[in-house]
């Protein structure tokens, strides 16, 4: 696969079950809403990652970054990361597992310290579920 074979996309709301079907053949947790500004990358007509940029409480937090299990190790999420990050003009929050924190600080994110109540509170529920988990952020 070459990367300028892919197509990345902002998917239609209506097309959201294509996405979650995405998710569920790759295992991911999250489920995508059809208010979410979903991401995704075609290749052969098929998606092969996936993420979704959601509104909280006016801040954009990214969140379930996944690619094909298949395609991993070949540059792609780096590609379609910076794709969707060169078109933000607002800053954006994800929260990355630790051993993730050279490639998305490569990506541009900084760690944080401090969020929102909103973001710290979605940030305090994950973090029982996952305890090694990094806040950062994005500022284009």
């Amino acid at each position: 696969m070459q990367l300028t074979e892919c197509e990345i996309v902002q998917l239609d709301a209506l097309k959201t079950p294509l996405v979650n079907k995405f998710y569920d053949r790759c295992r991911a947790k999250g489920r995508a809403k059809k208010h979410d500004n979903v991401w995704v990358v075609y290749y052969r007509r098929q998606i092969i990652a996936a993420c979704r940029i959601q509104s909280i409480d006016g801040e954009y937090f990214l969140s379930t970054v996944m690619v094909e299990p298949a395609y991993r190790g070949q540059g792609l999420a780096r590609f379609f990361i910076l794709n969707i990050l060169s078109q933000l003009s607002q800053p954006l929050v994800t929260f990355a597992y630790s051993h993730l924190r050279d490639f998305y600080s490569s990506l541009g994110f900084t760690e944080v310290d401090g969020l929102s109540t909103s973001l710290s509170s979605r940030f305090n529920q994950y973090q029982k579920q996952q305890s090694n988990l990094l806040a950062m952020s994005f500022v284009p």
